[in-house]
């Protein structure tokens, strides 16, 4: 063609000649895919199918090796993140557990044992970060609504057939927790038997010189009432583990 441009018989050799290599390559990428597709490589056996394919783009047998490697490709995915996600939960780490699960989902939307496991993964975590939050900042207990909601934490996780060692730890420390910030402290009032003395949301005691309370840790605010005085309000603060609080709650001051 080179010395004769129109040379149709060269023309034509040389198109088949073309043909024939476009052949051979087809045939050698689709045989290298489905080698490594035997051989459980099904990255490669991806490559080569979809290589095929763009040398032939009618090809079934390109099209339906890519199908297979592909899926056999989320199925080794899905059987590895499963597998960790159980191995992630077996050791109480849920939410490495959870993110394995969903992803397995995020491959198979309709995958019973993913769709089992992150629901379970995601009821543990919730827990989870229940107990951690409350060792963390044990005085959230001081609120009553707090020590209720924390009874029944503990009620849900002591419902758990398998807990495992990290939740029976952090089960024994809520029951510890709740127990201390449940009992009740001594508050000793003090007057000058003229004062009427109360404790805000607690009681009023009358006109007294000395009462004791007993009440759940916790932050109070006590007042004196005098008629023909300034009222007095005496903040009072409880903790588990301090001395018996007192406080002296006297109206002095005319108005």
């Amino acid at each position: 063609l080179a010395l004769d441009a129109a040379h149709e018989p060269a023309r034509q050799a040389l198109a088949g000649l073309r043909a024939r290599a476009a052949e051979q390559r087809y045939t050698q990428r689709l045989s290298a895919g489905f080698g490594a597709l035997a051989a459980g490589d099904h990255a490669t056996a991806a490559r080569e199918f979809r290589a095929a394919l763009a040398l032939r783009k009618d090809s079934t047998e390109a099209r339906d090796g890519l199908q297979q490697a592909e899926f056999q490709s989320s199925q080794q995915r899905i059987t590895a993140l499963l597998a960790s996600a159980r191995r992630s939960a077996a050791s109480e780490r849920w939410a490495d557990a959870k993110r394995d699960f969903d992803a397995a989902l995020a491959i198979d939307a309709a995958l019973g044992p993913a769709l089992e496991g992150s629901r379970d993964a995601t009821g543990r975590l919730a827990l989870d970060e229940a107990f951690v939050a409350l060792e963390r900042s044990p005085d959230r207990l001081l609120d009553a609504a707090t020590r209720e909601r924390t009874g029944e934490l503990i009620g849900r996780a002591a419902a758990i057939a398998d807990p495992g060692p990290r939740l029976q730890t952090q089960l024994a420390t809520a029951r510890r927790l709740l127990a201390i910030y449940r009992a009740p402290l001594a508050l000793r009032l003090r007057s000058d038997g003229q004062t009427e003395v109360s404790v805000l949301r607690v009681g009023s005691y009358g006109a007294l010189t000395e009462r004791t309370l007993e009440l759940p840790p916790g932050d109070y605010v006590a007042v004196g009432r005098r008629s023909g005085y300034r009222d007095v309000r005496v903040e009072v603060r409880l903790r588990p583990g301090q001395a018996p609080a007192e406080v002296l709650v006297q109206c002095v001051e005319k108005v």
